[in-house]
């Protein structure tokens, strides 16, 4: 059966792996989201992933959920220091912009039932998407039809809290309450207090940095972290 990796994204718990020899679990909360080609939806490991024998795009680079570094970042970090001053490659660059659109494309799926997002932001063209959102259209379909209004709102969205890395960043945050809220140990007032930090987020589409500080710390005690990305408007 051939499977095919849609991308990398949180998980609740102890979730098994579909690939592989022998049957085995993914304890990291993450893993990769895979399909095969009766619509069936499992998950799978980092290796196993990235194995020809499993998936049909091993070397594919996909949509990853839980990563807050953008490729264009990662472009740009690479050609530091260089002092070549050339222009970026016209194919990479193309290749940069399809993934980017992907995963914007993805977070904001994620994000608008989240969120409750409506079409009312101060970007129109994210508001267009959200509407199609909202309205049911594929990702799939939008990617096709509107990948023009994708690349224009990646752009059009930096420095706002619509931006690719804020909207990884608060879709972390909010999956990480969620791993917080479903601790068999987790008390009411502890409870309460997640429930306000999600209610925060619902209402402003920001991350308070006081509360975040003491979400961070509770996450240390499993060995988790969550990096602060500071937000003005």
């Amino acid at each position: 059966m051939a499977w095919t990796v849609l991308r990398r994204d949180f998980v609740d718990g102890k979730v098994e792996c579909r690939l592989g020899v022998k049957r085995h679990f993914i304890r990291t909360g993450t893993a990769y989201v895979i399909e095969n080609e009766h619509g069936e939806i499992a998950f799978c490991g980092p290796t196993c992933a990235k194995n020809a024998e499993y998936v049909t795009n091993p070397n594919e680079t996909v949509p990853d959920l839980t990563s807050k570094l953008i490729l264009d970042e990662l472009t740009q970090a690479k050609g530091k220091g260089g002092g070549s001053g050339r222009r970026q490659d016209p194919i990479k660059k193309e290749i940069q912009n399809n993934k980017n659109s992907e995963l914007y494309l993805e977070v904001l799926y994620k994000l608008v039932p989240l969120l409750n997002l409506a079409a009312n932001t101060i970007d129109d063209g994210l508001n267009h998407l959200i509407s199609l959102i909202l309205k049911g259209d594929s990702q799939e379909s939008i990617r096709k039809n509107f990948r023009h209004i994708l690349l224009d709102v990646i752009v059009s969205t930096k420095g706002s809290r619509y931006e690719l890395k804020y909207l990884l960043f608060m879709y972390a945050y909010l999956k990480q309450i969620d791993f917080l809220f479903k601790r068999k140990n987790c008390n009411e007032s502890e409870r309460d207090f997640l429930q306000s930090c999600q209610m925060y987020v619902m209402r402003h589409h920001l991350v308070s940095e006081k509360q975040f500080v003491h979400i961070n710390r509770k996450l240390q005690v499993f060995g988790r972290s969550i990096h602060f990305i500071g937000m003005e408007n």
